[in-house]
């Protein structure tokens, strides 16, 4: 996996710019902090790269939103709302009036990607800022672009007219036409899948200077904290995701299903925050509920669901598993199953953008369709008889993480591309 950037034909091709000087500032903006109390993929990518960058000499800021609780420094900022004035709530109040799709949060997120640009312009002003890099969730990146005279580089983490149904509701609708009409604002674009950013593109018409597909990078644990062939439990199967449809967490529970008839000694262990899942005529159920009610007692009594735990209990049962499942629907490249690579442990996934692009299915990860709980139930099958094929898979999938996904290649890819940004804006 090369990470690449458009060219005129808008052909993804290798980086080859040089790497910009020590000493940047660097700004990040994160939904939560830190990644651990946050869990949530965007807040890992953060917190990785900045550790990375900050051992390589770079200044590098976290700015947070508005509802950040945590303790707040020099280099951890949470966004002020009180640097908006009358004008720019009268402003953003029109402006929520007259955008398409108009909604009740609409103007909230105006007015916080208005807060978000001042609070940024802020701490230019004090420290002058290099890159600010964020993410590209309603729309909040072009009000900063507008609002600073330094490159703004927004990173698809999970757009909208990705992750939204078939037949998107009236908010779904406003959300995604928000962050079209922001991604219009920006020259950079970084996203972890090759497909996601063609998509991007292709959907909103999009026609940035700089675009490149770049992994979210990942920490390979030392050997005494990966998974052994000859030391896990061969009836543990991992499941970490929110407990939702986009993370397919009901695909997860229907493989289980399946498998639970031929493995009576398989249990299903299941990770994250209970979102809900709908019953049959449309009514939306917990963990709990939905599990009783679609299988009974008896599944149930084999299925461990813990919620949201901290990261280290995650890879703890990482390295305990016969296998990690990922049932996504939609994903840019999974951070779970990055981390499941690393931690060497056999993954059975879904056919989606990431992995799907660029491990090799069959010898470095399983891959089952997306939707396909059979398909699932039966690769999972194959690892749990084959312990041959699990100490193959695992091993592979190692080494494709070392290859593909590690921290030092990723920050290099990324010090590449903001040379790359700023020597563009410096000809402008």
């Amino acid at each position: 996996m090369q990470s690449g950037e458009t060219q005129a034909a808008g052909v993804l091709g290798p980086s080859t710019a040089a790497f910009p000087g020590d000493g940047m500032n660097l700004a990040f903006y994160a939904p939560g902090w830190p990644a651990a109390t946050a869990q949530n993929g965007i807040a890992t990518y953060v917190e990785t790269m900045v550790d990375a960058l900050r051992a390589r000499g770079h200044r590098c800021f976290i700015i947070l939103p508005a509802y950040y609780k945590g303790e707040t420094t020099q280099e951890i900022i949470r966004t002020d709302w009180s640097l908006l004035t009358r004008a720019d709530r009268l402003r953003t109040a029109i402006a929520a009036r007259a955008a398409q799709f108009t909604q009740g949060k609409r103007m909230s997120f105006l007015r916080a990607g208005v807060a978000l640009g001042k609070t940024v312009r802020r701490l230019h002003e004090e420290v002058g800022l290099d890159i600010l890099e964020m993410e590209e969730t309603h729309g909040l990146a072009g009000a900063v672009q507008e609002a600073v005279d330094f490159p703004v580089v927004t990173r698809l983490h999970g757009p909208a007219f990705r992750t939204s149904a078939s037949a998107p509701s009236l908010a779904q609708r406003g959300r995604i036409a928000a962050e079209g009409r922001s991604l219009k604002k920006i020259d950079a674009i970084t996203c972890p899948s090759r497909g996601v950013l063609r998509d991007a593109i292709s959907h909103y018409g999009l026609r940035p200077r700089h675009a490149a597909t770049i992994p979210n990078p990942i920490a390979i644990p030392p050997a005494a904290l990966r998974w052994r062939a000859d030391d896990h439990d061969g009836n543990m199967l991992l499941f970490v995701g929110r407990f939702d449809e986009t993370k397919g967490a009901d695909i997860a529970l229907e493989a289980f299903a399946r498998l639970a008839v031929k493995y009576p000694e398989l249990r299903l262990v299941m990770a994250g925050d209970d979102r809900g899942l709908p019953l049959a005529g449309g009514a939306s159920a917990g963990f709990e509920e939905y599990v009783r009610t679609r299988y009974g007692a008896g599944l149930r009594a084999r299925i461990d669901f813990r919620g949201r735990i901290p990261r280290a209990e995650v890879e703890a049962l990482m390295r305990e598993c016969v296998a990690y499942v990922s049932t996504s629907r939609l994903e840019c490249f999974a951070y779970t199953v990055a981390e499941a690579l690393a931690v060497g442990c056999p993954v059975v996934a879904s056919r989606t953008y990431g992995a799907a692009e660029e491990l090799v299915d069959g010898e470095e990860i399983l891959l089952a369709d997306i939707e396909d709980a059979e398909g699932v139930a039966a690769q999972v099958g194959r690892l749990v008889e084959d312990a041959n094929l699990r100490r193959r898979v695992a091993a592979a999938g190692r080494a494709a993480a070392e290859r593909l996904l590690s921290l030092d290649r990723i920050v290099d890819d990324t010090l590449a591309f903001y040379a790359r940004v700023q020597a563009g804006r410096a000809r402008q």
